[in-house]
């Protein structure tokens, strides 16, 4: 569980939320809650793949940021992109703007929250791709 910055959607006061992300049965979750203690509003969401950017960024402020790298990734290439299209839902040049905006030369294919990198990483694994997860500098 992570605990962000944000603001009441009743009283606009800024209060601390709980956000938390799982995997289950193979589909990436998250939750989203929070008790304003100035105005008593509560609040709790839920939603299956990625956090909504906004609440992303704040995670990766709190937590920082991960990276799965695949070495030999020239070697390994039709079989990732074939799993990542799969496992994102995403159209081929989607995913290409996307390993070339993470420099995908350097072997990252995907950076995310620990949670996301954890799941990826068990999706990729199931799928024979071998890889490895580290955190961002």
């Amino acid at each position: 569980m992570t605990i962000i910055i944000g603001q009441c959607y009743k009283c606009h006061n800024s209060i601390e939320i709980e956000v938390n992300q799982t995997a289950i049965h193979e589909k990436l979750r998250w939750y989203l809650s929070y008790n304003c203690p100035f105005c008593s509003a509560a609040i709790e969401m839920d939603d299956v793949n990625l956090l909504p950017e906004d609440i992303r960024q704040k995670v990766f402020l709190e937590e920082g940021e991960w990276e799965i790298i695949v070495e030999n990734l020239e070697k390994q290439k039709r079989l990732i992109i074939k799993c990542l299209r799969q496992i994102f839902g995403i159209s081929t040049n989607e995913l290409y703007q996307k390993l070339k905006e993470l420099n995908a030369k350097s072997g990252v294919i995907y950076s995310g929250t620990k949670v996301e990198m954890d799941w990826l990483y068990t999706r990729l694994q199931m799928n024979g791709v071998e890889s490895i997860i580290v955190q961002r500098k």
